[in-house]
């Protein structure tokens, strides 16, 4: 059975992060099209850090950027941007943590024809995740 796109919650699939400290990070399963590709995400952000952010749910500042290596072409989206975030989710203050699992194709609305190497990386405000290459292919 397929899961359900998007989700955010912790699942086995969803990547590590660092002991402590704000962090996020990403991971990318799947092989072939962009639609049969899965970004899983973790991030944590710190009481003293949430300070750095925007206003708004911290899970709709979280992007995921791909870009295309030959061509340098980029593409960006927003894994949560839409959803709805309730107060025991993250609450206003303090340290907070959470996850996402989103279709790239339809995260970063690459197009279906988009083949090659791509890299991939979140952000979250001023924090980067590592990079994640992926190949694209019939």
């Amino acid at each position: 059975m397929a899961e359900t796109l998007p989700r955010f919650d912790a699942s086995e699939q969803s990547p590590k992060l660092p002991a402590e400290g704000t962090a996020i990070a990403c991971a990318v399963s799947g092989k072939g099209l962009a639609d049969q590709f899965v970004i899983r995400g973790a991030w944590r952000g710190t009481a003293e850090d949430r300070k750095q952010l925007g206003r708004g749910s911290i899970r709709s500042q979280i992007w995921v950027v791909a870009i295309h290596r030959e061509l340098r072409e980029s593409w960006i989206g927003r894994p949560g941007g839409d959803a709805i975030v309730f107060a025991d989710e993250e609450p206003p203050r303090g340290a907070v943590e959470g996850w996402f699992h989103a279709s790239l194709a339809e995260c970063c609305k690459l197009p279906q024809a988009a083949r090659g190497e791509f890299d991939l990386f979140a952000l979250l405000g001023p924090w980067k995740s590592e990079v994640v290459e992926l190949l694209l292919r019939k």
